[in-house]
């Protein structure tokens, strides 16, 4: 079974703005699959650190459940961790079949 993460949706673009998501505990990420629109999203801080430094995150399969409750199989792709404080930035998903 897949590991879940929860995503809430997002709509603050901009350096200032997904800076203050960070700080009240909200990791910034994307969906990208093709022939969709691209859908930005936040997930939980604790939660996504524990997975990547527990390895089951990069290049990981993980559910991903989207707002309003649809579930799909992804795989982070890239996940952008701050190279001095360890504390992971953003986090790129795509389908799990296209990864």
């Amino acid at each position: 079974m897949a590991t879940e993460i929860k995503a809430s949706a997002r709509t603050e673009t901009g350096k200032n703005r997904v800076d203050k998501l960070r700080q009240r505990g909200l990791v910034p990420c994307i969906y990208y699959a093709p022939g969709e629109k691209n859908v930005m999203l936040t997930i939980d801080h604790l939660q996504v650190s524990r997975l990547y430094f527990a390895g089951e995150l990069a290049g990981k399969r993980v559910e991903l459940e989207f707002p309003g409750g649809d579930r799909r199989l992804v795989t982070a792709i890239e996940v952008q961790v701050h190279p001095v404080s360890d504390q992971v930035l953003h986090v790129d998903f795509v389908p799990a079949a296209t990864a």
